[in-house]
């Protein structure tokens, strides 16, 4: 019985893997993508400066984000880029160019991904990988590259997802917007693409596989090729034109899920995007609702940016957000799903090039909603 258990076992593997290659090869070269292919190399021969800034101390050791500088440090506009869950700043690759035609830009990767240092969740406490926390390191970076500019340069918020998340709750959260209301004071404008909802009873089912896994699971997933396979068929499915699904996306993220590290830190953001009631194992409703009511807070311009074929989060999340941010507008991009910035660059880049340009004169935006072709 155990010698027929492993055939079959090791014959599910085999197959696993060779769906997984075939998914791999259903997707696109980004060397041979008419769009991006020039994108990404106009963004590679950009003058950049990455530096590690300190943002926490743990066990009395500074923990470090890393910071990534495009441009001259001189122009009066900042633009600031958070990327989303399972990701870090190359996610932004393919828009730099065109931000770097409306000021200086600044990537950052979140703790636990890209160039940052990596914690064991188990390291820094409960919350330590919440967007809360990631919001207070997000905003102590910033304080660092703002000390040696000029005190005109006003700042443009740009946001995924989960980076969405963060640039919200650095409003939303008293300790956090008081401790830094000076770098958000220099905030005229912030554009979120899918800023997912504190509200949040089922995560996708997806998120909820990837954070539960065990460590043993991964190895085999991995070894067995399986995670490649998830991964190529996510880039597949979350796109609604094939022909911008990229094998080198699904080489990014299979990078990422397949490092204990920054797989670690993943799991721990998706674990503690919205707050739970441990005991009761469900939303803590009171918490959200405090977090919903401090988006009253947000201070600046508020552009929100929704794929309208997103199968992750529903449209209506984005409206709802709409109509509790001030000074906020929703714009629904078509034929798009959830990953905006990697499925269309170029409609996401022309969002955040005329909002600046709309929040540098200073207008009054009002609420209302778009539809970007």
């Amino acid at each position: 019985m155990q010698r027929q258990t492993f055939i079959i076992a090791l014959t599910f593997l085999v197959l696993a893997n060779t769906i997984g290659c075939a998914a791999y090869r259903e997707l696109s070269s980004q060397a041979s993508h008419p769009e991006f292919h020039p994108r990404a190399q106009e963004a590679a021969k950009l003058t950049k400066k990455t530096r590690l800034i300190p943002v926490r101390t743990i066990d009395e050791q500074p923990v470090s984000v890393a910071v990534h500088d495009y441009g001259s440090g001189t122009k009066n506009r900042l633009i600031v880029m958070v990327h989303g869950v399972m990701s870090d700043s190359q996610a932004w690759r393919f828009m730099l160019g065109d931000m770097a035609r409306c000021g200086d830009v600044v990537t950052i990767d979140m703790l636990g991904c890209g160039q940052s240092d990596k914690p064991n969740p188990a390291n820094v406490g409960p919350d330590g990988y919440s967007p809360n926390a990631l919001a207070a390191d997000t905003l102590k970076a910033l304080r660092e590259v703002l000390k040696g500019r000029s005190n005109q340069t006003r700042v443009t918020l740009v946001g995924h997802s989960l980076g969405s998340m963060i640039i919200m709750r650095m409003w939303a959260i008293d300790s956090v917007r008081k401790e830094h209301a000076d770098v958000l004071a220099r905030v005229d404008g912030q554009v979120l693409f899918t800023p997912v909802d504190v509200i949040i009873e089922d995560m996708p089912p997806m998120m909820v596989e990837i954070a539960e896994m065990t460590e043993l699971e991964w190895t085999v997933a991995s070894r067995a090729g399986i995670v490649r396979q998830r991964v190529s068929m996510a880039i597949r499915d979350g796109v609604t034109n094939p022909k911008n699904a990229l094998r080198e996306e699904a080489d990014r993220i299979t990078a990422i899920l397949s490092d204990p590290d920054r797989r670690r830190a993943a799991q721990a953001m998706i674990l503690q995007a919205v707050p739970i009631d441990l005991k009761k194992r469900e939303l803590d409703y009171e918490r959200a609702y405090e977090i919903e009511r401090g988006y009253a807070n947000v201070a600046a311009p508020t552009l929100i940016a929704w794929g309208e074929r997103d199968p992750l989060f529903p449209q209506a999340m984005g409206y709802k957000m709409m109509s509790q941010i001030p000074q906020s507008r929703l714009c629904i991009m078509k034929n798009c799903k959830h990953d905006l910035s990697t499925e269309d660059p170029v409609g996401c880049s022309a969002l955040v090039t005329e909002f600046v340009m709309r929040v540098s004169r200073r207008p009054c935006l009002n609420r209302g909603t778009l539809v970007a072709n």
